[in-house]
């Protein structure tokens, strides 16, 4: 009596683990590809999936379709405050793959810093006369920031010419005018006006004469 043996075919299994993009950033989305050793059989392979990190998530299993040999699946991951390696694992019929999955934390970018820079000019007319309509300008050495930046202004004899307490200069801009407000006198009046941000200050001898 003769035998025929059948031939036994060979068990499936995964032969590489492959997951993109990787690095990826905590909260987004990865993908894993697992490729098995030879075509699927019919009704498919099942290969069971694992992680080491809480921090990624995959499904429990993958499908393999009949004749396929690799299929791929969607790996979750989560926000982390540092960078986090997870191994993700792929298993079916005793053999198995893996792949690291390093989960990166978003860069922080300090905010910019903008230097509101020192008083550059401070301009006003030398000799003003009583019932001129005045205005004087600061000039800075850089832009102002976000905000704008406050200048101080003072006068050494306000009842002859006065000017604001302070005055903004805009975000993004350089220079600012400010009114002067010019008083009665008897006689040629010297005042000092002068302009302060920080330790930087401007200084201007102004004359007011009938």
């Amino acid at each position: 009596m003769c035998y025929e043996w059948a031939p036994v075919a060979p068990s499936v299994v995964p032969s590489s683990l492959v997951v993109l993009p990787n690095p990826a950033l905590g909260g987004d989305l990865a993908t894993g590809t697992v490729t098995v050793s030879a075509p699927a059989p019919a009704g498919g392979q099942v290969v069971s999936l694992s992680s080491g990190n809480a921090a990624a998530t995959v499904p429990a299993s993958v499908l393999v379709a009949a004749g396929s040999t690799s299929a791929t699946f969607v790996i979750s991951t989560t926000a982390v405050a540092a960078t986090t390696v997870a191994s993700i694992t792929a298993s079916a019929n005793g053999a198995s793959a893996s792949a690291s999955l390093t989960i990166t934390a978003p860069v922080v970018t300090p905010p910019a810093t903008t230097s509101t820079g020192k008083i550059e000019e401070l301009e006003l007319d030398s000799t003003i006369k009583v019932g001129e309509k005045v205005k004087g300008k600061v000039t800075l050495t850089a832009l102002a920031p976000a905000g704008g930046t406050t200048v101080q202004l003072a006068s050494s004899n306000a009842a002859a010419l006065g000017v604001p307490a302070s005055v903004v200069v805009p975000a993004g801009k350089k220079s600012v005018y400010f009114p002067a407000t010019v008083g009665r006198v008897s006689a040629p009046t010297t005042v000092q006006v002068t302009a302060t941000l920080g330790t930087s200050q401007k200084s201007r001898t102004v004359t007011v004469t009938r």
